[in-house]
């Protein structure tokens, strides 16, 4: 027989249940109130942490033949989009899937045809081909979660079935901030994320907001406003340098990422549409980090040590002994861990020995300290799973797909050029496997119910079809244009071997030698710059810049006859071309050929006449032409333009020196010396004018200058 205070316990939870159960079916109630005036749940409606100036949609409406609206990707996103096309209103019968994503979804560095999409309407197609199946491919190179969510609000209006995601190598690239995300401890966010899904949390805070004396400006941007279209950082700089380590606002992205993934999902329900995350993957062993930083505070003896380890590792490697190369990196990561390249350095000794656990931890520590995060992060693969499970939505396990195909054809499963192009880019191959994935994705969820199984001759015939329909020639640019933004972002060796993949799978093509020999200067290595440079030119004689940089390479290592040919070459094929003149003026003017080195300097003066180093080249060249006179009239008309022209006053003070006006030139010198401190020149004239000056007030002669 229970007591007093049990029997008050069990009457006090009685109550509260009853509580419970009242409040619950309340709310039950309102939100089913809310659904049918037609609140929607906040999180599907906006973003709370980004907004975006305008909105250019992706699909315009056109009409077919028959009088059938059509919508087509709007030829202003062209750029960033594959051409795709569709019913407005989606046809009886039919099964509309939207893949979603970056560059990776679009099929880069090729198209749509051998995407992952592009596998995947081709398998369903061959499998269950009474079914009309519209896989519309709506990745947006660049584009990093917050996009791909808004995208998909855009899209829900076309009675989507189904949405597969692959995101989350792009979180990065664009320059944004969160203001006082900063001083809210994760839980709160996290929590405010949940309510924000429930019709009564948007009910009450636009009530809130509407009766706030000082509520919201309508007018007013969120914490940070973005473009309507993606705003690289990349774009306005060379390769990565304005990254800088920021773990701080590493960690507001990942959450914002997180919040973007829950976001999907709740816009995909709300449109009663299925969503399939995919985790992305990215080449560990064979794309170096893209920036690396040290750790904050290393003292300078530290930093000595550092790299008294580091550069011992290199030696070590390149020497293959790769045993004292782990041995020497593992001894410089107890210094400073936070530095990408020691990792993935380590990873490669690693590899090199057969340790390949050891080395894809390693490889994958590389990307997460990498100061410019252009793959995805270990922690952010681990949100995707978190997400997946926590919203019960199918998650294409990526990884293990790729680990598998690996361990059947090499003793390892460390992803590198064997299934990626670039650093998250994939080979055809890797495209088709992740498109057999879903296609098993789909018929395990009974989707897609075969009617013509997919035998290995089947799926052979339908990998040859595919192939078939590849322009060798967008294969081979599509090669060159990775090529070359590698080249940009700094991976010359990277760089190198796509340009290399490229000539051996499509052949000789002289843009390819000329983009090979761009980068081996780039890389330091000028003997196989001029190598190259010289088949491209073989091959195509008729491209300036290619002819310009032959020159510059070979004048730089004293063949001036050589190079006054390819400079000649390239004033023949663009007369306006700067630097074709100005480097004949110069390489004519030092063989004495001063009438041919004046018509180019003339062509300079033509195409730059108020260009200060133009100006300073032609009057340089009169000087040593022995043409003062003409060479000082230049000079001051240099000086009336801008007087705080450093070389002009001290091609002025050379002039007067000649002349013997040596208290004048030393003025000019001083002046060019206050303007220009380093200017080693107007130095070495200023004491060469002073002595002068000096034994011409004894009364003798100098010839100082």
């Amino acid at each position: 027989m229970a007591g007093p205070t049990g029997q008050r316990l069990k009457t006090f939870t009685k109550q509260l249940g009853f509580v419970i159960v009242i409040v619950a079916a309340f709310f039950a109630g309102l939100e089913l109130v809310l659904a049918l005036i037609g609140v929607r749940p906040l999180v599907a409606t906006e973003d709370p942490l980004v907004g975006f100036s305008g909105n250019i949609p992706l699909f315009v409406e056109t009409s077919s033949p028959d009088g059938q609206v059509i919508m087509q990707t709007a030829d202003n996103k062209l750029d960033l989009f594959n051409a795709q096309s569709f019913p407005k209103h989606k046809p009886r019968g039919s099964y509309r899937i939207f893949c979603m994503g970056g560059s990776t979804t679009v099929g880069r560095p090729y198209k749509d045809s051998t995407s992952f999409c592009g596998w995947l309407r081709a398998f369903l197609q061959a499998v269950q081909p009474e079914r009309n199946w519209e896989v519309i491919n709506a990745g947006g190179v660049s584009y990093a979660s917050y996009r791909v969510a808004r995208l998909m609000r855009e899209l829900v209006q076309y009675q989507p079935d189904l949405f597969i995601v692959y995101s989350g190598q792009n979180e990065f690239l664009e320059e944004r901030s969160y203001g006082d995300l900063k001083k809210i401890p994760y839980w709160l966010i996290y929590t405010d994320s949940l309510l924000s899904k429930t019709r009564t949390y948007t009910a009450v805070k636009n009530v809130m907001d509407a009766i706030s004396a000082d509520g919201p400006d309508p007018t007013a941007a969120p914490a940070h406003q973005l473009g309507s279209e993606v705003d690289e950082i990349l774009k306005h700089t060379r390769g990565p340098t304005s990254y800088h380590r920021d773990d701080e606002l590493k960690r507001q992205i990942i959450e914002h990422y997180r919040l973007n993934l829950a976001r999907m999902t709740q816009i995909a329900d709300d449109a009663d549409a299925d969503i399939i995350f995919i985790n992305p993957i990215a080449n560990l062993k064979d794309m170096s980090p893209f920036k690396s930083e040290h750790k904050q505070q290393l003292t300078d003896a530290e930093r000595s040590r550092w790299e008294a380890l580091y550069q011992q590792g290199n030696q070590a490697f390149l020497a293959g002994r790769y045993r004292k190369a782990v041995d020497s990196y593992d001894q410089a990561t107890r210094i400073d861990d936070r530095y990408a390249e020691l990792h993935f350095r380590l990873g490669r000794a690693q590899f090199a020995l057969g340790e390949y656990e050891a080395a894809e931890r390693s490889f994958w520590r590389a990307i997460d300290e990498d100061i410019a995060p252009l793959r995805i992060l270990s922690e952010m693969r681990q949100v995707v799973s978190e997400l997946a499970e926590w919203h019960e939505v199918p998650l294409i396990d990526y990884e293990t797909i790729i680990k598998n195909a690996y361990r059947e054809k090499y003793d390892h499963s460390v992803f590198g050029k064997e299934y990626f192009l670039d650093h998250v880019h994939l080979t055809i191959m890797g495209y088709r496997l992740l498109g057999l994935a879903l296609l098993d994705t789909l018929i395990d969820r009974d989707i897609v119910a075969p009617t013509r199984p997919l035998t290995d001759e089947r799926l052979a015939q339908i990998t040859q079809q595919v192939y078939a329909q590849i322009d060798k020639d967008d294969q081979r640019i599509a090669l060159t244009k990775l090529g070359r933004v590698l080249d940009w972002a700094g991976k010359f060796d990277e760089a190198y071997s796509l340009f290399n993949m490229s000539l051996e799978l499509f052949g000789p093509h002289a843009f390819t030698y000329a983009m090979l020999g761009k980068t081996a200067h780039r890389a330091g290595m000028d003997d196989q710059a001029i190598e190259q440079l010289r088949k491209s030119v073989s091959l195509n004689p008729e491209v300036a810049w290619v002819q310009v940089m032959l020159g510059k390479l070979l004048k730089q290592q004293g063949d001036y006859d050589e190079a006054i040919e390819h400079f000649s070459a390239a004033a023949q094929i663009d007369n306006d071309n700067y630097t074709a003149h100005e480097e004949l003026g110069i390489l004519l003017a030092s063989r004495g050929d001063f009438d041919a080195a004046h018509e180019h300097f003339a062509e300079t003066l033509r195409l730059a006449p108020d260009d200060g180093t133009t100006l300073f080249n032609f009057t340089a060249f009169l000087v040593k032409a022995g043409r003062d006179e003409e060479a000082m009239d230049w000079v001051q008309k240099m000086l009336e333009k801008d007087q705080h022209q450093a070389q002009a006053h001290n091609m002025t003070g050379v002039l007067l020196a000649k002349k013997g006006a040596f208290n004048q030139a030393i003025e000019h010198f001083r002046e060019a010396l206050r303007i220009k401190p380093d200017l080693k020149s107007a130095e070495d004239n200023l004491a060469k004018s002073q002595a002068a000056a000096a034994q011409e007030r004894k009364g003798g002669v100098s010839d100082a200058l």
